[in-house]
């Protein structure tokens, strides 16, 4: 029988599988490296968390803190001659100011997010719904006094005189310090909430 060419018929071995030269990377299944700055881990599609809209988060803080305020400026109103110890006013007044920047720093950090400038504006915000409540309240109490809307024409900052605790040496300086701690205590409360808020959506 004359001997098998080569190309023809079934091979007398099978082939065996090429091994890379040493000193090349094997091709397989290598996880994929990350590109510079790139982090070490990957969201699954449409649960990659989404970036805050400090913007949008200003705006509805904004909104929800004049509402707070209006709203506790009527309550003044309606109990201003019902009240007559400061310690009950001081304590409405650190209520509505906590209430305030609790309110404005959740709405602030669920829209604003991870936006680093959505806690300091939540806590300007609940800063200045605290002081605009007492004084638009204080304001209301004055119209409802005779001839109490000639004298705020002639004095248009008495109410912010009447939150400060009053002025001169009858002054009381306990009256200021509450005064400054509401403002404090509305925006710390909302500058700590809006940084849990963002964390929170973060995770």
């Amino acid at each position: 029988m004359p001997p098998q060419q080569p190309g023809y018929g079934y091979p007398q071995q099978a082939p065996q599988p090429q091994q890379a030269p040493q000193g090349f990377p094997q091709q397989g299944f290598a996880p994929q490296q990350p590109f510079p700055g790139q982090p070490n881990y990957a969201y699954p599609p449409g649960f990659a968390p989404k970036p805050g809209n400090p913007v949008g988060a200003f705006f509805l803080g904004l909104l929800v803190s004049v509402v707070v305020a209006g709203i506790y400026a009527l309550i003044m109103f309606a109990t201003y001659k019902d009240v007559t110890e400061d310690s009950v006013a001081h304590a409405m007044y650190l209520g509505h100011a906590l209430v305030n920047g609790a309110l404005t720093g959740l709405v602030v950090g669920a829209v604003g997010g991870r936006s680093g400038g959505a806690p300091v504006s939540g806590g300007i915000i609940g800063a200045l719904g605290a002081f605009f409540g007492s004084v638009n309240g204080f304001a209301f109490i004055m119209l409802d006094q005779p001839g109490g809307s000639n004298y705020l024409e002639d004095e248009p900052f008495f109410p912010v005189e009447l939150w400060w605790g009053g002025s001169g040496p009858a002054a009381e300086t306990s009256n200021h310090l509450i005064a400054v701690l509401g403002l404090l205590l509305a925006a710390g409360i909302a500058v700590g909430l809006a940084v849990a808020m963002g964390r929170r959506r973060r995770s």
